[in-house]
């Protein structure tokens, strides 16, 4: 089962990096700072700050860059567990909502609750779309209101063959849906008689 796409990823490694560069680099500096002043008045050694700040900042770069990898790793194996779970249940998108609302927030979890159900189901259609033997192509299909964003609206009514791709506006493509987070499109079978 794919995980939300890249862009969401590295949206989520941002948002991180954002939050935690400054706290570790910050309690990073105050203990740097408290040791210097301890070095200094218990034995009188002096320590250039310049340095102690310049490993500070390359340390903590490095440190938030390895937790920061490993949250995401840890992130996507839960959602995939609970999404997994979640399609097996055969429970309403609210409870895969609760399920995710603790490790992101409820805004967050609806997201991408919407996101990951989209996904799936869309990857289960052409499963079986492609073992049916049947279906030739596939139509990409949009909800058709005043949410519809530009590039789901430039793909929508594209025929391509059942293994093609769907080429937005900017020249991205898509297998299927979902094309960005809390996208709403879906798949229809063509069937050439």
């Amino acid at each position: 089962m794919a995980l939300l796409d890249n862009e969401f990823w590295i949206n989520e490694r941002m948002l991180l990096i954002r939050v935690l560069f400054p706290l570790i680099y910050d309690t990073l500096l105050t203990s740097a700072e408290r040791s210097i002043a301890k070095l200094s008045a218990d034995i009188g050694i002096g320590v250039d700050w310049g340095l102690v700040n310049e490993d500070a900042l390359r340390w903590a770069k490095n440190y938030v860059g390895e937790q920061i990898t490993n949250i995401n790793g840890t992130t996507q194996r839960f959602v995939q567990s609970a999404v997994s779970e979640w399609i097996n249940s055969g429970q309403h998108l609210d409870e895969l909502t609760a399920q995710l609302e603790p490790m992101f927030g409820k805004t967050r979890a609806q997201m991408i609750a919407s996101t990951e159900v989209t996904d799936a189901y869309a990857e289960g259609n052409l499963i079986t779309w492609k073992d049916s033997k049947v279906v030739q192509k596939k139509r990409w299909m949009t909800a058709s209101d005043e949410r519809l964003c530009p590039k789901c609206e430039s793909m929508s009514g594209q025929e391509v063959d059942i293994n093609g791709v769907f080429t937005d506006l900017n020249g991205q493509t898509y297998e299927r849906p979902a094309a960005h987070v809390r996208c709403r499109c879906f798949l229809q079978p063509v069937v050439e008689v």
